[in-house]
């Protein structure tokens, strides 16, 4: 039994290894194979990987992420349809559910948004953890004319996400000299409208501060950041770890080991 107060931060006894099996598939970006929630705070102090083989271009990193967040922030524009909108692939957790989204077309607005002729309004674009998007303003009821002098006006007037909900970006419009209404007007500047501006939510910054690239017959270890923001979890954090391949990815025997430690407490410094 240790009785001492206080544990070296440098003691083995104060680390957790955790080792994933690498399983890859081709053509792959930022795709979590791995999801572990600790259940308290922690610190990811490193990762490492190993693989008997090595075919191809195959990188690995991870991402310490709330409940909700945006891991992969594929890019949100208008479709060729400019009454609608277009999404890249993207990946998100919603609820503590990965949520890996297709690129998608022919996305609709959830009403007839308004925004009055010669104003601003801003809507909120969401995704809920079966892939579905919405639309969303901070107005009384969805239809209700949006009516701001300034962007920034409406950007403050944004609602948060709805429960059970992710944003993943807001639009900001700016009507013409007549009313601007989604789904029936269009998206094209200078069109039905002066402007239409997308603006994405950023993804979470990731744990390394390059990705870790296998090598075979070796065990290779990552650089974290020197961020504590991105390497620490809180006691309800996720943690992913993520990899991204070329076309012909393949990996044999491929190990990814995360080694955590638990944040200060009972006198256990955490310095580095």
């Amino acid at each position: 039994m240790i009785q001492d107060h206080k544990i070296d931060p440098a003691a083995m006894a104060s680390k957790h290894y955790f080792p994933f099996p690498a399983v890859v598939a081709a053509s792959q970006t930022d795709r979590a194979f791995a999801h572990l929630v600790p259940g308290h705070s922690f610190e990811l102090r490193e990762l490492r990987a190993s693989a008997v083989g090595v075919t191809a271009a195959i990188t690995f990193d991870a991402v310490i992420v709330p409940p909700t967040a945006v891991i992969r922030a594929g890019a949100l524009t208008v479709h060729s349809t400019p009454e609608q909108l277009a999404l890249a692939l993207s990946r998100y957790i919603v609820g503590g559910k990965v949520v890996e989204k297709a690129a998608a077309s022919g996305i609709t607005f959830s009403a007839a948004h308004v925004v009055t002729a010669t104003k601003f309004g801003a809507i909120l674009v969401q995704i809920d953890n079966t892939g579905a998007v919405t639309t969303k303003v901070g107005e009384a009821t969805q239809t209700t004319a949006m009516a701001y002098d300034t962007a920034q006006e409406a950007i403050n007037a944004l609602p948060a996400a709805d429960a059970g909900k992710l944003a993943i970006a807001y639009i900001v419009i700016e009507a013409d000299a007549g009313d601007w209404t989604a789904n029936t007007d269009d998206l094209t500047n200078g069109s039905d409208l002066t402007s239409a501006t997308i603006t994405m939510i950023a993804a979470q910054a990731r744990v390394l501060s390059s990705a870790l690239t296998p090598v075979a017959g070796e065990e290779v270890l990552g650089t974290r950041s020197t961020d504590r923001a991105r390497v620490r979890g809180s006691k309800t954090d996720h943690l992913l770890l993520l990899y991204t391949t070329d076309g012909t990815g393949a990996l044999v025997n491929g190990i990814v080991t995360a080694v955590l430690q638990a944040r200060p407490g009972g006198g256990q410094s955490s310095a580095e």
